[in-house]
This record gives C-alpha cells, structure tokens and sequence, in this order.
C-alpha cells in the first residue's frame, strides 16, 4: 500500500468545520487523510481548545506535542490500532474515547 498524498485543503476544511461538521462526516474525511495531515488536524484542534481553556491550568510546555485521547483514538483507529500508533495512552483508554 502506497503512501497517502498530503491533502491541505481538506485539513483546513476539517480544522474549520470540526465544532459544525457532522461528527460521522468528520470521521470519514479525518481517516481518509495522510498520518502526517492527521497530525496537523490533531494538534490545530488541540491548540484550539487549550486557548478556551483556562491558561492558569495548562502547563505551555505539555501542549507543544500532546494529543488528546479523542485524537489519538482516531489516529489508532485509522491505523488498524497498531500499538506504533497509541501515544502513550492505553488500549482501554483509546477503545473507550472511539
């Protein structure tokens, strides 16, 4: 299997439209996407949630690399769970998040 082309124009829509896009369509074009757009996907919406966050509770230093479980999950998920693509969170944890 070939190696998946970056698509920016559908990480951008998926950025844009993760609050208003159906959450099944979300997923569909989320796991569509090459592992490095689904990284760029994963940590713009994990940097947009931190800044509605309470700054007082968010060490800056652990949000540079961090993936949510919601994320990471969809990442393993898309990856046929290969353990290569768990992020240091456990199976049950990422079972759970799907």
């Amino acid at each position: 299997m070939g190696r998946k082309k970056r698509n920016s124009s559908l990480v951008q829509e998926l950025i844009n439209g993760r609050w208003t896009m159906d959450q099944e369509e979300f997923e569909n074009k989320y796991n569509s996407l090459s592992l490095d757009d689904m990284c760029e996907v994963a940590d713009a919406i994990d940097n947009m949630q931190n800044e509605y966050m309470d700054s007082d509770d968010v060490d800056d230093d652990d949000c540079d690399e961090h993936l949510s479980v919601y994320d990471a999950a969809l990442i393993w998920q898309s990856n046929g769970k290969d353990e290569d693509y768990m992020f240091g969170y456990t199976e049950e944890e990422l079972e759970d998040a799907l």
